[in-house]
């Protein structure tokens, strides 16, 4: 009887917690009700989650049912009236019915003047001109699907610090590190691999107010239409609602919450589309929503809720970020460590905690991520069909390109040979610069600090010859200041072929070996000053047509290097 009444129980909590944690597509389109016409842009919204219509008004938000559950679903559009629908299925055919009070699309202003212009120039006063420390609590969750399943799941909770340089150097992004994070992956691995960045610096990029995006710069203002749609309630703050949409695409659109008494904006939400990036996925739909909160008469950010659709091949890509300010430090103001800072297309799964060390102890948030964040919940992955062989080395050669086992160098070199003076070869003249060289260096990470390296060098004609060398080499590069712009020293061997062709013939020729020291200064993680001092030994020369060509074995390059991250 007791094992039966187990057994029950047990099927019970197993029900409900896959009712709990179920994951659906909630599916539909918004009409018109007069017309019937199709309506793009449409929010739909259920709890913190939400999307908006496409151009043929249909919608897809993907979300725990336990959400839809609890919050149902709201419809909401300029000119409309709001609709909430409690959750009974997963699809809907919405009608939208035209509102009494829709304004037309005018350019708001307050006494001759525009709120939004009037908020941006109030921009020095309401927000903090110095430095300050941030902390806070950042969750993002990045997943992929097909029509088969879930193929990507990752979790992370992470405590943050960021480094602020106040809101009046635009030009300045803050700068964040990671403190300590908790972290789940799986991944099947049968879809291509996929490296999800900049999830960390996402934060840094999002606080619109500081970095003056799209909407809140001065200069761009006449790209937008601005429609006031009244007054409301902000975290306790009565606001100015300003509705935008752009010019260039209706469906780039968001709202202004602008504070009746300061300017200050209190929050921002924008809705884009069609994110094209230098590199990596095109963004399908970004939706952002920003709040900021008032300490001791300045603003400061406040949370930050950002909800990204991508698609690659049959797979759709979505990533949820979050973050919630902790706390607030004007005291203790230090840029962070040139080390500690977390750099530009960082792989999110590869970012490391700080030693505890480094870390103050009122640091940590200490608090649980639910109580802050929606709870988010494990779909399921079949892990039975994992890639073979192949495929796997697929996945390791994606994996070598994107972290940073690649350098390039462009620099301007000198052959080791001096070319002054008459040519009776040539019955001329040669020119001093005819000798230095353009050099295109690329380098392979081998295994840790070692390195390959091939060396291409050539000067185009200038100076009267047309010359070119080819170099290949191995080094080991020692690393020094790692806490701040890093030093690298790297002591090399290597092979060396040099031609000298004045009228496309090859004249000359040398082959040497070649000794030297390369010296390295990161700039930023990914750009630094490039140097190298080199010494050529000889031990093959052919010289048919009696070039008259004196040695100058010790010799140098200068330039710069990229380390590279596909």
């Amino acid at each position: 009887m007791i094992k039966n009444i187990s057994a029950t129980l047990l099927i019970c909590f197993i029900s409900i917690y896959a009712c709990f944690s179920q994951v659906i597509a909630l599916t539909g389109n918004v009409t018109d009700k007069k017309t019937g016409i199709t309506l793009p842009g449409v929010t739909v919204r259920t709890g913190n989650y939400g999307t908006s219509t496409d151009a043929n008004g249909n919608f897809e938000l993907v979300v725990q049912q336990s959400i839809l559950q609890q919050n149902g679903i709201t419809v909401s559009s300029i000119g409309y009236q709001q609709q909430h629908l409690d959750f009974e299925g997963t699809n809907y055919h919405i009608v939208l019915v035209s509102a009494a009070n829709h304004l037309a699309e005018v350019v708001i202003s307050d006494k001759g003047e525009s709120i939004v212009a009037k908020a941006i120039r109030r921009i020095p006063e309401n927000y903090p001109a110095r430095g300050f420390m941030m902390t806070g609590l950042l969750q993002m969750v990045n997943t992929s699907k097909d029509t088969l399943g879930w193929h990507y799941f990752y979790h992370n909770n992470a405590d943050v610090q960021l480094y602020y340089p106040g809101y009046l150097n635009k030009n300045k992004i803050p700068q964040i590190r990671l403190l300590h994070k908790t972290d789940t992956l799986i991944d099947d691995l049968k879809e291509g691999p996929i490296k999800w960045v900049n999830g960390y610096t996402t934060v840094t990029h999002h606080d619109f107010v500081l970095n003056r995006l799209e909407v809140l710069n001065p200069d761009h203002l006449n790209r937008y239409t601005f429609v006031l749609n009244g007054k409301d309630w902000v975290n306790n703050n009565k606001v100015y609602v300003v509705n935008f949409f752009s010019k260039a695409d209706e469906k780039n659109a968001g709202t202004l919450y602008i504070d009746t008494v300061t300017y200050a904006f209190t929050r921002v939400v924008f809705t884009k589309y069609h994110i094209k990036h230098a590199a990596g996925i095109e963004t399908d739909k970004s939706s952002s929503l920003i709040d900021y909160r008032s300490i001791n008469g300045k603003w400061f950010l406040e949370a930050i809720d950002i909800n990204n659709i991508s698609h690659h091949n049959k797979l759709q890509l979505y990533r949820a970020t979050n973050f919630k300010t902790i706390g607030i430090d004007t005291v203790r103001v230090n840029p962070l460590a040139y080390s500690d800072e977390i750099p530009e297309f960082s792989e999110d799964i590869k970012i490391k905690s700080l030693s505890t060390e480094l870390i103050h102890a009122d640091t940590i948030t200490n608090l649980a991520p639910d109580s802050l964040f929606t709870r988010t919940s494990i779909p399921f992955i079949n892990m039975a069909g994992k890639k073979d062989k192949g495929s796997l080395i697929y996945t390791a050669y994606v994996d070598y390109m994107v972290n940073n086992n690649i350098r390039e160098i462009l620099a301007i070199g000198k052959l080791p040979l001096s070319l002054n003076g008459y040519q009776p070869l040539l019955s001329k003249n040669t020119s001093p610069v005819s000798v230095y060289v353009f050099c295109l260096n690329t380098q392979f990470r081998l295994y840790n600090h070692f390195f390959a390296q091939l060396d291409i060098q050539f000067n185009a004609g200038i100076g009267g010859t047309k010359n070119k060398e080819r170099a290949y080499g191995l080094f080991y590069s020692f690393e020094f200041n790692q806490k701040a712009h890093l030093i690298g020293l790297s002591p090399f061997f290597g092979y060396s072929k040099i031609e000298l062709s004045p009228n496309n013939i090859v004249y000359y020729a040398q082959n040497s070996w070649v000794t030297g020291l390369n010296i390295t200064y990161d700039i930023t993680h990914r750009l630094g000053l490039f140097s190298a001092v080199k010494y050529y030994s000889p031990y093959y020369v052919v010289n048919t047509n009696m070039l008259l060509v004196n040695p100058r074995p010790l010799t140098f390059n200068a330039g710069l290097i990229f380390k590279v991250k596909l």
